[in-house]
């Protein structure tokens, strides 16, 4: 069982999941913004279990991996700032960027029960691979490719894409499917799910929702 967020999880609640056989996904994102404590990926590898990085809710976030990784090493280290130096500025940072880009890699086909199959660049797996450009702006400069991957790249940098062994993109373009048919696609489901969200009683919802926060209504 793969669960999501676990924010709230006691320690005792993760040495269970990893005794059971439980696994978990963190999203930054999502967590960070909705004020549900902490991401809890640090206490998930203290449990003796592999992480993995996620995006919730791709309407209202970006999908963009790089992002993710960016934002939880960067608040794993505020955090640790915050405890260990106390406002003074640090000298170092004990939190590498290897591990978060393992996390959002290895970690995830780990907790999906894949690691044998995807995840890393060995042979005998199969050939899911993701190709970046060092030609940017934000790319040409940087010497080491993890820093480059974590704290500089984008969806923009990726330049040629296989799943298991299949080419779906190159050059930057996709392959197999043209960009303006998949845009039309998405600007239609856009406009279907707002008509369908026009249709909806927003004082119900709000009322409906108001105890999830310990309130008597929603504020607009």
């Amino acid at each position: 069982m793969l669960l999501s967020h676990g924010n709230c999880l006691t320690d005792d609640d993760l040495a269970l999941i990893a005794r059971e056989g439980g696994w978990l996904s963190t999203t930054p994102d999502t967590e960070l913004q909705m004020a549900a404590t902490f991401p809890v990926l640090e206490r998930v590898v203290q449990s003796g279990r592999a992480p993995s990085l996620g995006v919730d809710i791709v309407s209202n976030f970006s999908g963009d991996m790089f992002a993710q990784m960016r934002l939880m090493l960067q608040a794993i280290r505020f955090r640790r700032n915050e405890q260990d130096h106390k406002g003074t500025l640090p000298s170092s940072l004990r939190y590498p960027a290897a591990k978060m880009l393992e996390y959002a890699t290895l970690g995830g086909a780990t907790c999906v029960g894949l690691e044998n199959d995807i995840g890393s660049l060995t042979p005998g797996k199969k050939a899911d691979l993701v190709l970046t450009r060092l030609s940017s702006i934000n790319m040409a400069p940087v010497r080491d490719p993890v820093a480059a991957l974590v704290f500089y790249a984008n969806a923009n940098d990726i330049d040629s894409v296989w799943i298991d062994g299949v080419v779906r993109k190159r050059g930057g373009r996709l392959l197999g499917e043209q960009w303006p048919g998949i845009e039309r696609r998405i600007q239609a489901s856009r406009n279907a799910i707002d008509e369908r969200f026009a249709r909806i009683d927003s004082e119900a919802m709000r009322r409906a929702w108001a105890p999830l926060w310990g309130l008597e209504e929603v504020p607009v």
